[in-house]
């Protein structure tokens, strides 16, 4: 699209991916997902800071940048764009619930489902009834499917 050829027609970007984040007021926000080329060095608001009065469309424009090591590909060599949408959801839900409880691990972790993609909250601890509500108090305005679950065990943690 627009936005990402913006982004690939600088200097430091070998790759590009716009996709949705969840947002609470907006439904979704643009968020740019690159790679670099080799050697290259930028950090992700430097480049966003660069790129931005390049995008036509102000709403389109991503609100946030993420620098990825390697970008996730399909078979055929096309970029695999729901992996990305699950990156999304775990840094959004992670940085939603920050603090909401306190003296425990908390880990997201995005995962495709038949119904679509779903966020695992996995909290370190005993299931807390406390917990569960803030929780759901935080993420009430976001629409992702989510699990909560309790224990060390959890994956992530």
């Amino acid at each position: 699209g627009l936005v990402e050829d913006a982004f690939m027609a600088h200097t430091t970007v070998a790759l590009c991916a716009v996709v949705g984040e969840p947002d609470a007021y907006a439904g979704e926000l643009p968020v740019a997902y690159v790679t670099l080329k080799p050697g290259a060095a930028i950090d992700a608001a430097a480049l966003l800071l660069a790129v931005a009065p390049t995008v036509y469309e102000w709403p389109a424009c991503p609100k946030r940048v993420l620098i990825l090591d390697t970008m996730p590909m399909t078979a055929i060599g096309k970029i695999y764009k729901p992996a990305l949408r699950l990156r999304a959801i775990e840094t959004k839900l992670t940085e939603m619930l920050e603090g909401v409880a306190p003296g425990r691990e908390l880990a997201v972790t995005g995962e495709e489902r038949s119904g679509g993609q779903t966020a695992l909250v996995n909290i370190s601890g005993d299931d807390s009834a406390t917990v569960r509500e803030a929780v759901r108090q935080r993420l009430v305005a976001i629409a992702v499917a989510y699990e909560i679950r309790f224990g060390s065990s959890s994956p992530g943690l």
